[in-house]
């Protein structure tokens, strides 16, 4: 009892400091409310302590979010990181209104688990990690693995649960190591479709998965938070399998101001941080049909537009952009993309055509695991001798 006592107390007083709510706002614990999903069901043992944090707590996020609400942050563009820190913890769970997408869990760094989530309009209590000891403290971060095509989730908190002492749960703000921050927009390539997978396969929600990506790689490599804009079969002027020489919506430059990619009404404050550079690698869905080939000139001159608008919206006309020419690119759009940089300032060429082997493709003709690496050894190569890193 003292122990729910002095929970609720920290509670009262961290919302309080917080100024945005008031105390009314944060609804009472009451663990027979939670939905479990079926493959994280949990018991409550006798002695167990267990408590619930909202969002707006000790609790921070990597990537483009809408948390204009801090007690249900909505999200949907790929690598969304949810980060915390815990101690006095046997397990977690994550609470998720969800709708049907898959989460790597990572506890100190290390990728232990998938979360699957179901399609619900409620949160559900994910089991992201057990058989941690009480004792320790952990640094915990749930990634988004999959993409924006999916729909949107909305965190609502953590369940925190000790059932082998009597040490009381808690949430630690997280400790940022990563001191750069980099922004990726791009198309299936950067979402990780069909990594997981060895061709021939078709792709599938399970082969898909950001963490091992060219950008994860590279984000690793250089100690950066990483910031997405990736869809599937988009492009910048003309999207994959539609008709015409322009797509009337959902390019990927359409996108630029939305936290969220599902909710046009959301918009992102770009005030919030400037990135140390940008990556684009697009232009092989505009390319992608030779029947509506984009007309001489107007890739490069949407292309040229959209690095404009970037730069504008960070307030940082000397942003440095690399632009990818990518392993799946055909056609012209790689001399468009070359002929942009020469003529451009602060923009520099990743040549990654040509560099993967049979056995670097995974599902649909897409850079698989050991493809990524290679594509990411590319961009590193270029990028640390221009960053100085």
């Amino acid at each position: 009892m003292l122990r729910q006592i002095a929970s609720r107390l920290a509670l009262v007083a961290l919302i309080a400091a917080i100024g945005a709510m008031t105390v009314s706002a944060l609804p009472a614990f009451d663990d027979a409310r939670l939905t479990h999903a079926a493959d994280g069901r949990r018991s409550t043992p006798a002695g167990s302590s267990v408590t619930t944090r909202v969002a707006a707590q000790p609790v921070s996020f990597s990537g483009f979010v809408d948390d204009s609400n801090p007690l249900a942050v909505r999200f949907d563009w790929s690598g969304i990181e949810i980060r915390t820190q815990v101690t006095g913890v046997t397990s977690l769970s994550v609470l998720l209104a969800d709708s049907g997408n898959q989460y790597n869990v990572l506890v100190n760094n290390l990728n232990v688990s998938r979360i699957n989530t179901q399609a619900t309009a409620s949160p559900v209590a994910y089991l992201a990690v057990n058989q941690l000891n009480p004792a320790q403290t952990y640094a915990i971060r749930i990634q988004k693995r999959t993409e924006a095509s999916d729909g949107i989730a909305t965190f609502t908190g953590f369940v925190l649960q000790n059932d082998l002492d009597d040490s009381e749960p808690q949430l630690l703000p997280y400790k940022a190591v990563n001191t750069r921050k980099l922004v990726f927009y791009g198309d299936s390539i950067t979402c990780g479709y069909g990594i997981d997978g060895n061709t021939p396969c078709p792709w599938s929600y399970d082969t898909q998965d950001v963490y091992a990506t060219y950008e994860g790689v590279i984000s690793r490599e250089f100690n950066a938070d990483v910031y997405i804009q990736a869809w599937s079969g988009r492009g910048v002027i003309r999207n994959y399998g539609e008709e015409g020489f322009y797509s009337a919506n959902g390019t990927v430059p359409s996108y630029l101001l939305q936290s969220v990619a599902n909710d046009p009404t959301s918009t992102w404050n770009f005030t919030r941080f400037t990135p140390d550079a940008v990556v684009i690698n697009l232009g092989t869905n505009d390319v992608s049909d030779p029947v509506y080939r984009p007309p001489d000139g107007s890739f490069l001159a949407a292309y040229t537009n959209y690095i404009a608008k970037i730069r504008d919206v960070f307030n940082a006309p000397k942003l440095p952009v690399f632009l990818v020419c990518g392993p799946m690119a055909s056609g012209t759009i790689c001399i468009d993309v070359l002929t942009l940089v020469e003529t451009g300032d602060n923009l520099y060429y990743i040549d990654m055509e040509n560099i993967m082997s049979p056995a670097d493709y995974g599902c649909n003709g897409h850079p698989n695991i050991s493809g990524h690496g290679k594509m990411a050894l590319v961009a590193i190569a270029k990028m640390s001798v221009v960053m100085n890193w």
